[in-house]
């Protein structure tokens, strides 16, 4: 975003997109994580794992008056 931009009243945003990714097997869902990945580069998007983590990626995601620090 430019400076006219933001002196016209236009306000940065970010996008939060929640992807599932699954396979049948560690194979099958590994590939399906390469896949996923190549076609957010391609698209300019960032993807952030949340391993382990999903609870804390639902409450950010799903809870936007709440901030988690997932860094």
């Amino acid at each position: 975003m430019n400076s006219a931009e933001l002196v016209a009243g236009n306000a940065p945003i970010d996008f939060v997109v929640l992807i599932t990714v699954t396979g049948r097997d560690e194979l099958d869902l590994e590939a399906n994580c390469a896949d996923m990945l190549s076609k957010a580069v391609q698209a300019n998007c960032e993807l952030r794992p949340v391993f382990a983590e999903q609870d804390a990626g639902f409450l950010a995601s799903a809870l936007p008056f709440g901030r988690v620090d997932m860094s």
